[in-house]
């Protein structure tokens, strides 16, 4: 008797700090089950079962540079299985900006601005 395989995938995507992501695995013969590792900074960081799972990914507040969690799904069937893993970039914050205004000849009113977006954190 020939076995079928389970088939697990899990793609790349790049997504913003906050940002919320589902995952749901590819269809396989019934009893095949799923184990998932999100990574880090996932919230929730497992599951199991092929979802579909709602995971947001949250840097920490005083992280500015972004951030790769790697993904991992594993699918077993009749004691086969298959593992693939995917990778979410995470963009941290937006910095600050800066602009200015020139003085005017002779003058001091110049000004430099700058300015940070507000996360409410």
């Amino acid at each position: 008797t020939v076995k079928p395989n389970p088939n697990a995938h899990v793609g790349n995507q790049t997504i913003c700090s906050g940002e919320t992501i589902t995952f749901t695995a590819p269809n396989n013969p019934n009893g095949t089950t799923y184990e998932w590792n999100f990574g880090a900074n996932a919230s929730p960081s497992t599951e199991t079962g092929p979802g579909p799972h709602s995971v947001t990914y949250n840097l920490p507040a005083n992280q500015l540079n972004d951030e790769t969690s790697t993904v991992t799904l594993t699918a077993t069937l009749n004691g086969c299985v298959d593992t693939d893993t995917g990778h979410i970039a995470v963009e941290g914050r937006q910095r600050g900006t800066v602009s200015s205004e020139d003085a005017t000849c002779g003058a001091n009113n110049g000004t430099i601005t700058i300015t940070f977006p507000d996360y409410n954190d």
